[in-house]
């Protein structure tokens, strides 16, 4: 691969170039092996102005699709969409290690480009976006509060609702490992105003909007678990569990559970976030 920055070049205003790059990076960076080399033919300069402009172009123009077929237009129109789900495949697998967390920090557009995904109403980059913001997150208490500073709790909030199942169980890791950071990361994260609804709702069995309600079989227990177990490790620090308390945790779970919601491990992780959640007798 050239390293250059010339992305626009080409057949069609570069459009078939473009996906066909982006694609050969999402295949380059999906294992951390590749981070190496990618990094070394100078590319990935490239990868991150290129992501970062096209999630700021998708976000103005709301130009995402649930599906290719959807996608109005011509040929280029498709291989716009289909460049932007492989780059931001690319990010999520340069993420999967910790140097590439440091590259993509080193951007603060690609950053708040990764944020937009999440906001996107295209699955596939609400699930890439979700995971790289994810990841950052929780490769360390700096690294998650470089994302804060941007306004990422937010996009981390945002996935617990959005309408990929993975992406709100990405999300739920980034809840759990904030709650593990405890002290200021923390008190942040129980600051953002949406945080307790979203999150009972990923663990209720199915009711309000964002709740697990049309997800089937082991998909929905999956999140649910997901749900319950960033419940269990938010209920275990002081800030988040105030957040908790006030926002009706203790009533929904016993709800959950006099109604016999869950089973097996899922009725464990409900009532051991219960007791830690309940007033001491």
């Amino acid at each position: 691969m050239q390293a250059r920055n010339d992305w626009g070049s080409g057949p069609g205003d570069g459009a078939v170039g473009r996906a066909h790059a982006a694609r050969v990076l999402q295949h380059l960076l999906s294992q951390p092996e590749g981070h190496a080399s990618v990094k070394k033919a100078g590319a990935l300069d490239a990868l991150l102005a290129r992501s970062a402009e096209l999630a700021k172009e998708s976000a103005e123009e709301g130009g995402t699709y649930p599906s290719l077929a959807a996608v109005p237009g011509n040929l280029n129109s498709l291989n716009s969409v289909e460049e932007e789900r492989a780059l931001a495949a690319a990010l999520y697998g340069l993420t999967g290690s910790e140097l590439g967390v440091q590259d993509v920090l080193v951007s603060e557009e690609t950053l708040r480009g990764l944020m937009r995904w999440v906001l996107s109403q295209d699955p596939l980059l609400q699930r890439a976006g979700a995971g790289a913001v994810a990841r950052i997150v929780c490769s360390g208490p700096s690294q998650a509060t470089s994302v804060a500073d941007l306004g990422g709790f937010a996009a981390v909030v945002a996935s617990l609702a959005c309408s990929d199942p993975q992406a709100r169980c990405y999300a739920a890791a980034a809840v759990r490992k904030v709650a593990q950071f405890g002290g200021p990361l923390a008190g942040r994260l129980a600051a953002e105003p949406r945080l307790v609804p979203v999150l009972l709702a990923c663990a209720e069995a199915a009711r309000g909007k964002d709740s697990v309600e049309g997800l089937q079989g082991s998909v929905r227990r999956g999140v649910q678990r997901c749900g319950l177990m960033a419940l269990a490790a938010a209920a275990g620090e002081r800030q988040l569990a105030l957040s908790l308390t006030a926002g009706g945790a203790v009533e929904v779970l016993r709800r959950e559970l006099a109604a016999s919601a869950y089973a097996g491990e899922l009725e464990g992780l409900a009532r051991d976030t219960l007791a830690l959640l309940e007033p001491k007798r």
